[in-house]
């Protein structure tokens, strides 16, 4: 996936300008590795957004996902989904 392409994403276009920033780092650290491989780019960002008062939306949140998912195989995006669905059962 070309880097700047998540901008075209419906819920990423008014994006606030520091999230794409860390959005763009966490899709070029994680792009072409196996989920595995994604969680400390994951932890990274969310570290960074959180130092600086920063989350993304639900909307945001489940757009993020799918483009991290894009490219995985089809066992590294089913390990992918079940966690977020357990992410997702433990928020509720």
């Amino acid at each position: 996936m070309n880097d700047e392409n998540f901008l075209k994403h419906p819920n990423l276009k008014n994006l606030d300008p520091r999230k794409k920033g860390i959005l763009s780092n966490l899709l070029k650290e994680s792009k072409g590795k196996p989920m595995n491989q994604c969680f400390p780019a994951i932890m990274k960002a969310n570290q960074t957004l959180q130092a600086q008062g920063l989350s993304f939306s639900p909307k945001e949140s489940s757009a993020i996902m799918d483009l991290l998912s894009a490219d995985m195989n089809p066992a590294d995006r089913a390990r992918f989904e079940m966690m977020k669905n357990m992410m997702n059962n433990m928020k509720h």
